[in-house]
């Protein structure tokens, strides 16, 4: 939320647009959910593997594995 209130009222816009101008690519904020907690879980998560089988609740588009 503070991202968002910092494009959209502070300077963020500009110095985005400052940034990318030499590229002529102007860019904007698109599809922000929000934040999510990952997740509450049963077992602690040391190993890329460790995710395999759970139900993680993301918003917005994510990839079906």
């Amino acid at each position: 939320m503070e991202h968002n209130a910092w494009i959209q009222f502070g300077s963020g816009q500009e110095l985005w647009n400052e940034i990318y101008s030499e590229f002529g690519i102007r860019a904007f904020m698109a599809g922000n959910t929000g934040v999510q907690m990952g997740g509450w879980l049963q077992k602690e998560i040391d190993l890329l593997a460790d995710f395999r089988g759970l139900k993680i609740r993301i918003p917005g588009l994510a990839p079906k594995s």
